[in-house]
């Protein structure tokens, strides 16, 4: 006896008669076949996520809070003294910077 003959009697092989024999009996009863085993997973799933209710957001969104003043950013060449003058404030020196441009366009 070959391999596929052991196969076949061990139940690791199908005969080619019987695989006609299913294909034609799935053919005829599809909707029976189909209600034996169930619901399909992916129906079962879409019908989950219809039903459940929307997340709700508890957690903070990253980053810096977003303020009602909107900046535009630019590339501006500014004089090395002038740099060096509003660096040695110390931390806010860009704001700074906007601060006298802003009191300039006052005046």
């Amino acid at each position: 006896m070959g391999l596929a003959g052991q196969l076949a009697k061990a139940g690791g092989l199908k005969s080619a008669q019987q695989i006609a024999r299913e294909l034609a009996a799935a053919v005829q009863n599809p909707i029976e076949k189909r209600s034996k085993e169930g619901p399909s997973k992916r129906g079962a799933r879409a019908r989950s996520i219809e039903a459940a209710p929307a997340p709700i957001r508890t957690t903070k969104t990253r980053g810096r809070p977003r303020t009602g003043v909107t900046k535009q950013q630019i590339s501006i060449r500014l004089d090395a003294d002038i740099v060096a003058f509003f660096q040695a404030k110390g931390d806010g020196w860009r704001s700074a910077i906007n601060d006298a441009l802003r009191l300039a366009m006052k005046n």
